[in-house]
Parts: structure tokens; sequence; C-alpha cells
């Protein structure tokens, strides 16, 4: 979601998040300007999230929201709301414990990243962002399909938008199902009512489960992902 500035609002949590981000350096992705042409493009890897990079990870994800404006969705919050900064924390805590990873270019510079979590036992994805100039290359699938890996043969969980191509739908074809909410595990049912409260068309936020079935796994422990290269196109 998009991020934007204001006053403190003296939350407790707020002011525990910021002395957490304070030390974080700010972003560096770069514009597309600075990129090195078509070299800069070929290829991508996956690595695990290093701490330096939290707000490399937020800056991909308030450029990927530009997406949901263009579908008439606001999700333009204060970035000292609850809801961002429990997120931005969330993200801390993963990369600290190995489970946020990052799609990165030939400069090792990041595009994409995915974050991981358990929820109510069971795996679940957090988040999944690529940034727009690099999005129907094959990254966001990749982040995908190592989550898939990282599961370790459990079900996998997540939130997202029915009605958006790019979420639900898009899910559905890497064979995730909708789920009833009174199927879901108490602390799912919770990150549901959060996300409810704080994002638009909140009647649309749904949860989805992947049963496990092999679709060329990486055989890498969630830890440490695979260095591998991925030609884009």
């Amino acid at each position: 979601m998009l991020r934007i500035a204001s006053t403190p609002t003296g939350n407790s949590d707020v002011l525990h998040c910021q002395s957490v981000l304070r030390n974080v350096r700010r972003p560096v992705v770069p514009p597309a300007s600075h990129w090195n042409g078509a070299q800069s493009l070929a290829e991508f890897s996956l690595r695990s999230a290093r701490p330096d990079e939290l707000q490399q990870i937020v800056a991909i994800d308030d450029q990927a929201t530009g997406l949901f404006a263009e579908a008439g969705l606001d999700i333009a919050l204060d970035k000292e709301h609850p809801f961002v900064v429990a997120e931005s924390l969330r993200w801390a805590n993963a990369i600290e414990e190995g489970r946020a990873h990052v799609a990165v270019n030939c400069q090792d510079i990041p595009i994409g990243f995915a974050t991981f979590s358990i929820v109510d036992g069971e795996p679940y994805l957090d988040q999944l962002a690529v940034l727009p100039r690099n999005m129907r290359c094959g990254v966001g699938t990749s982040l995908l399909n190592h989550a898939i890996s990282w599961s370790g043969g459990r079900s996998l969980w997540l939130t997202t938008y029915a009605h958006l191509p790019w979420n639900g739908p898009y899910y559905q074809r890497h064979g995730f199902a909708t789920i009833k909410e009174s199927e879901c595990g108490p602390e799912l049912r919770a990150v549901l009512w959060e996300q409810r409260l704080a994002l638009p068309n909140p009647d649309q936020r749904i949860a989805m489960v992947r049963r496990f079935h092999s679709i060329g796994t990486y055989g890498h422990s969630p830890a440490s992902p695979p260095q591998i290269a991925y030609p884009l196109g």
C-alpha cells in the first residue's frame, strides 16, 4: 500500500516501530533511467532479504500499489496508521528470521519480494510484490513458486482480493482455492478482520489455500533460497 506522511500519533506501537525503522537506510530503488538497458532486465535471481533492505521492500510495495489505484481502490494509508506500522514490523521480523526473500536484478538490487509467516500453525504468504516495470516477466511467479517450496509440503495460505485479476484469479491459476471464512482458523480470521477494517472493498477480501502437490519446487530449505538466474520474457 502507499504510505503517506503525517504528524505523530503517540501510539506506543507506532513509536516502537519507528525506533526499529529509524536505523534502516532509506530506499535506494533506482529510477528506470539508472538501469543498464537490456542487460539489467535480462535476468534476476532469488535470495534472502537483508536487514538493510527493509525500506527497499517497503518502496517496492508502495510502487506496486499503483495498480490498485488504477482499479479504483485507494489504498493510500498514513505511514503511521496501525495497520501500516504492524505490516512494516512484520516484514522486519520476517527478514530477521529468514522468512523474507527478494528477487534481485543483475546488479543485486531488489525488484520484488515475498514474506512468509506461520498462521494457525500453517505456512502463510504474508505479502508478494514486484516493481511495476518488472511485472509480467516471471518475477512474481518465481517468488510464488519459492513460497510453495518454502511451505515444505504443507498447505500454503494467503489473503487477497477476490475481484482483481492479479489477486484472486492469479492465485487460482497457481492452484489456490477460496476458503470460506468459517473454515479458517482463528488467527487467519483475525488477519481478515484487520484487513477489512483498514483496506477498501472489505467484502472482497478473501482467504485462499493451496493444498500441496508438486509443481517444480526448488528443493531448498525455507531460509536458504536458491541462487538461480531466470531469463525474463
